[in-house]
C-alpha cells in the first residue's frame, strides 16, 4: 500500500467519526489510572495520540484478517483482530507509559494492561465488523465475494487485476491495494463479474478496457488510466471475440 493510500484509509470520514469516539470515551473514563496521573489538558494529549495509534493498529490487523477470513467467517475476524489488537496495543501504551512515568507504582504493568485492553479489543473488533457490514454497498458485494477483501473506499468498479509473486495487485476506478492471496482464487471469486483473464498473470474488466494495441507484433489492451496490458497468444481469440475488436 502506498503512504496515499493509506493515508485515505486512515483518514476517511467513517474511521475520523470512530476514532473521535473511541478518543472522547476513553478521556471521559481514563482506563489505567490516567485519571490520577493526569489533568484533564495532558489526558486529551495522552488519549487523543493513543487512540489514533491504537485505531491505526486495530485498522491493520482488521484488514490483515479480512485478507484471510471472508464474511462467512466472520468469527475468525473477530477472534483474530481482539487476540492481535490487545496484544499490540497493550505493548503500545505499556512502552509509553514507561517511557513518560518509568517503574511509577501507580501505573499498572503490562499483565494488568492487558486484562484491561482485551474486552475493549473484542468490542471494538464486533463494532468494525458490524459497521463494515453496515456500511458497504449492498448491491455487488453481496454478490461478488471478492469485495469483501477490499478496503472500502477503493469501491467496487474494477478496472484490473495482474499477480506479483504471492499477491494479487487490484486496481480500481479509485486507487489499487495488494492483496496476500492466489491469483485462481481472485478469478474464481470473480466469476459472475463483467471481465476476463487475458494472461496467466493478468485479469482485466472489460469496461475498463480502452481499446487493443499493437507493440512489435505483440498483442496489448490499453485501460482507460493508459495502462498497457498484454494478451497472451492462448487467450488472443477469446479476448477478441468479447471485447469484438
Amino acid at each position: 500500500m502506498t503512504l496515499r493510500e493509506m493515508q485515505a484509509t486512515i483518514f476517511a470520514p467513517t474511521r475520523l467519526v470512530i476514532y473521535a469516539a473511541v478518543a472522547v470515551i476513553l478521556i471521559v473514563v481514563s482506563p489505567f489510572g490516567t485519571d490520577k496521573i493526569l489533568s484533564w489538558p495532558g489526558r486529551i494529549g495522552y488519549w487523543g495520540v493513543s487512540t489514533l495509534l491504537i485505531c491505526f493498529i486495530s485498522d491493520i490487523v482488521t484488514r490483515a484478517a479480512n485478507t484471510f477470513f471472508t464474511d462467512d467467517k466472520a468469527i475468525y475476524q473477530i477472534a483474530s483482530n481482539t487476540v492481535l489488537t490487545s496484544l499490540a496495543v497493550t505493548t503500545v501504551v505499556f512502552l509509553v507509559n514507561m517511557t513518560v512515568w518509568g517503574a511509577d507504582p501507580n501505573v499498572p504493568g503490562f499483565f494488568d494492561l492487558l486484562l484491561i485492553v482485551v474486552p475493549i479489543a473484542l468490542a471494538v473488533s464486533c463494532a468494525i465488523n458490524f459497521l463494515i457490514r453496515k456500511l458497504r454497498p449492498q448491491s455487488a458485494e453481496k454478490e461478488i465475494p471478492f469485495f469483501r477483501r477490499l478496503p472500502h473506499h477503493l469501491g467496487t468498479e474494477l478496472s484490473y487485476l495482474s499477480m506479483q509473486d504471492h499477491y494479487v495487485e487490484v486496481v480500481t476506478s479509485k486507487g489499487k491495494e495488494m492483496l496476500l492471496m492466489r491469483f485462481s482464487d481472485a478469478l474464481a471469486e470473480l466469476e459472475d463479474y463483467n471481465g476476463l483473464q487475458i494472461h496467466r498473470s493478468h485479469w482485466v474488466s472489460k469496461e475498463a478496457v480502452a481499446g487493443p494495441k499493437r507493440v512489435d507484433g505483440k498483442l496489448f489492451l490499453q485501460m482507460v488510466d493508459n495502462a498497457e496490458l498484454p494478451v497472451s497468444r492462448s487467450f488472443q481469440a477469446q479476448v477478441k471475440e468479447e471485447l469484438r475488436f
